[in-house]
C-alpha cells in the first residue's frame, strides 16, 4: 500500500519529466514519493524479519516438545526439574 501510494506522488514530477523535460518543479511529490517508497521498503525488510524469528520460535518449540517426550519416554525427569533439585 505505501509502495502504490509512493509511486502515486513520484506520478507529477516524473510526468513533469517526460512529457516537459522539467525536472526543476514538483519537488515535493519527489519528495513525498521517496519517503512512501523507503518506507514500503523498510516495512518488508521487516516483516521478513518477523516472519524469521517466528520460524525460529517454531523450530525451538519442536525441538523442547521432542526432547521432552524423549525424556517423558526414557523415564528421566525433565531437565527444568533437575535445576529445582540442585538448589
Amino acid at each position: 500500500l505505501l509502495l502504490v501510494a509512493g509511486l502515486i506522488a513520484f506520478s507529477p514530477f516524473i510526468y513533469d519529466w517526460v512529457r516537459f523535460g522539467e525536472r526543476s518543479g514538483r519537488v515535493q511529490s519527489l519528495l513525498l514519493g521517496a519517503i512512501l517508497t523507503i518506507s514500503a521498503f523498510q516495512m518488508f525488510v521487516v516483516a521478513v524479519l518477523a516472519d524469521l524469528i517466528g520460524s525460529g520460535r517454531d523450530i525451538a518449540q519442536r525441538q523442547l516438545e521432542r526432547t521432552r517426550a524423549v525424556e517423558l519416554a526414557s523415564g528421566v525427569p525433565p531437565a527444568h526439574l533437575l535445576d529445582k533439585d540442585a538448589s
